[in-house]
């Protein structure tokens, strides 16, 4: 089972042996490439449950998923484990046949935001840089209220992206592609951004609500700043 550092370029160009061979990625631990010999390859990710029994994840085939895509997907699973102990493994099996967030913003833009809005590409462009590195493969019916917040804190911290009017942006175009999600088949009852507060608050940071920006005001405190999400 040979470790190497995988590079875009090392992947396609890996051949088939006589038998099956296994790549291990020295930058991403646990991140596997399975290479058949007849040349079919496979992501997989290598992990342990409490550090118990090791088990292997199946992610999804070469090119279909590519190096990046394996990576991001093996620290959203990394980060499940630490957080909730959740199994990445066990997990796919129960939401095998679900439709992703990537599945749903593709079918927002294409039937609603292409057709109803001349702005669609800056609803696109925020999808790819906000929302679909961290959602993409998750199940659209996953996705909670606490999600959503944790996207916002991230999107709007000072210590992260910091830009609390893209978080502005994001909340209100989340808040539309549930809308567009209820009433087609991806498994869910509720939009998760209803019930998360209007009001977000930024500590220590000036920022203006795009409310805040039309009247030409924002409001400011020492400790913290109040930025009105819609």
């Amino acid at each position: 089972m040979p470790t190497r550092k995988l590079t875009a370029q090392t992947v396609q160009s890996l051949k088939p042996q006589s038998q099956r061979v296994d790549y291990f990625d020295s930058t991403t631990p646990g991140l596997g490439l399975r290479v058949t010999s007849g040349g079919l390859k496979t992501w997989f990710f290598m992990y342990r449950i409490n550090g118990k029994r090791l088990r292997r994840w199946t992610i999804g085939r070469y090119p279909t998923f590519s190096l990046a895509d394996a990576r991001e997907k093996v620290q959203i699973a990394t980060g499940d484990l630490a957080k909730d102990g959740l199994d990445p493994a066990a997990a796919k099996i129960e939401n095998r046949g679900a439709r992703t967030i990537g599945e749903l913003a593709a079918e927002y833009l294409t039937k609603h935001a292409m057709v109803k809005k001349k702005s669609w590409r800056a609803d696109d462009w925020q999808l790819k840089k906000d929302v679909l590195p961290a959602w993409r493969y998750v199940a659209v019916k996953n996705i909670k209220r606490a999600d959503v917040v944790a996207l916002l804190d991230g999107i709007a911290d000072p210590d992260g992206r910091n830009a609390p009017q893209s978080a502005v942006h994001v909340r209100r175009l989340l808040s539309k592609m549930f809308n567009f999600a209820l009433s087609r088949d991806y498994g869910i009852e509720y939009n998760p951004v209803q019930g998360t507060d209007r009001l977000h608050t930024v500590g220590g940071v000036r920022a203006c609500s795009m409310v805040a920006k039309s009247a030409r005001s924002c409001t400011v405190s020492i400790a913290s700043v109040t930025m009105a999400i819609r």
